[in-house]
């Protein structure tokens, strides 16, 4: 009983280097992920950002100057509207004062004449 037997074994090793630099050209923006806290900051988006911002202060400065202005101007319109009714109805209501004056002096007149030529009329104390 006997046989022939024969066993071998091998082994083998692979070495893999990784080059975990970074390397950007063109103002190209990189990063390296490592984790779950991982940010990217691009300045220019920021510098950006806060142009438009100052941009929308500028402009919403610019409508309230405009809207005060406007104000403005529509109070002094209503302003110099209501002096001129004023005066028109004061003119109107003086004229109408003088218009009823003139209907009634004759009749005045009249009475005043009547009351003279009786002898009714006394003049003074």
């Amino acid at each position: 009983m006997g046989g022939k037997s024969s066993s071998s074994s091998s082994s083998s090793t692979t070495t893999v280097q990784t080059d975990e630099r970074i390397a950007a050209t063109d103002q190209a923006n990189v990063i390296k992920i490592d984790g779950s806290n991982n940010q990217l900051t691009d300045h220019e988006a920021i510098a950006k950002a806060g142009e438009l911002a100052l941009e929308t202060i500028n402009l919403a400065g610019q409508v309230a100057i405009a809207s005060v202005t406007q104000n403005k101007a529509t109070t002094d319109t209503l302003s110099e509207t209501t002096d001129r009714v004023l005066t028109f109805a004061d003119e109107q209501a003086r004229d109408e004062a003088s218009r009823t004056l003139q209907d009634y002096l004759p009749y005045l007149l009249a009475g005043v004449s009547v009351l003279a030529l009786t002898g009714n009329l006394k003049l003074g104390a």
